[in-house]
């Protein structure tokens, strides 16, 4: 008891020396960001591995249904036929993260209400006090989420070049 009740202490001498600062629920966030918690990291275990499933579906079909053949001799050309497979999978990818970033959002809803505090400073979680105060909560989040987003669609446009290198 005495261990939380200094930490509040100090978390309170910090918090006077920010402005438009906030008592958040840390316990929740910590959820939302992956600070001591698997979920984070098991959602994009579960992206990525919907990618990879993605990549390895579409080269067997092609491979077993001779697309392969006919996609190199599209009229367009081989290299607007790879085009469009990569941006459909940058967009498959983007989508399946983005329904996963979704679920984590429903399941905070569910296990907690409505996430109070969503626009207070960032650096109000003792987690992130070395992040600017002009960040908000959601702010990170997003930037969070998008980087995460662009990082699981783009090894998923490397894991296509790859089965259309392999496939050779």
């Amino acid at each position: 008891k005495q261990m939380a009740l200094d930490q509040y202490e100090q978390d309170l001498a910090y918090w006077e020396t920010i402005d438009n600062a906030h008592i958040v629920p840390h316990w929740v966030y910590a959820e939302l960001f992956g600070v001591g918690s698997n979920t984070v990291g098991t959602l994009q275990v579960v992206a990525l591995l919907a990618s990879a499933l993605l990549c390895v579906l579409d080269a067997s079909t092609e491979g077993a249904t001779g697309m392969t053949k006919a996609r190199r001799a599209t009229p367009g050309g081989r290299s607007k036929a790879l085009i469009a497979r990569y941006g459909a999978g940058f967009l498959f990818s983007t989508l399946i993260s983005l329904l996963i970033w979704g679920l984590q959002l429903y399941l905070l809803h569910d296990s907690y209400g409505d996430l109070p505090l969503l626009q207070a400073p960032i650096c109000c979680l003792r987690y992130f006090t070395d992040l600017p105060q002009s960040m908000t909560i959601i702010g990170y989040w997003g930037i969070m989420v998008t980087i995460r987003t662009l990082i699981v669609s783009s090894l998923s446009v490397g894991l296509l070049w790859l089965t259309d290198r392999l496939q050779k």
